[in-house]
């Protein structure tokens, strides 16, 4: 396991200097579905050096991860870029997650818009049931990581 934790890392320092574009998607949509959270986690950072709709919109799919390290991860890579308005429906998408911190940060990547399409999806979010969430994700699923 140490071994492909170190190949992995090594792959990934030497992709930060390649310019990655909408080619890479295919494969990196793989490796973000991947049964292993740290291939999950670096297949985010690499989305993210990919510019487009296509890419944010692969990441925001990826915010509810069942692991918080690429939560956390997939987060930091969409708080660091711009997010269009015409992916704001894809984020919108995400204020189901079973996970609070989720909704948190989708509420923060929204407000960033100025478009009328944030301000309805914040407002209509300015209601939300914590106490549906908690039933859901606390009694019949795995914990939070």
């Amino acid at each position: 396991m140490i071994t492909f934790v170190k190949v992995r890392e090594a792959a990934l320092a030497a992709t930060s200097s390649i310019d990655l574009n909408d080619t890479h998607l295919a494969t990196l949509q793989t490796l973000s579905d991947s049964q292993y959270w740290t291939t999950r986690r670096s297949a985010a950072t690499l989305l993210a050096q990919v510019s487009g709709k296509e890419a944010t919109d692969l990441l925001i799919g990826k915010m509810s991860d069942n692991v918080r390290e690429v939560r956390e991860e997939v987060y930091g890579q969409l708080n660091s870029r711009t997010i269009g308005d015409e992916s704001l429906d894809t984020l919108g998408s995400q204020l189901a997650s079973q996970y609070w911190t989720v909704r948190r940060d989708v509420a923060k990547l929204i407000g960033k818009s100025q478009a009328q399409k944030a301000t309805d999806l914040l407002i209509g979010k300015m209601s939300d049931n914590v106490e549906k969430f908690e039933k859901k994700s606390w009694r019949n699923s795995q914990p939070e990581l």
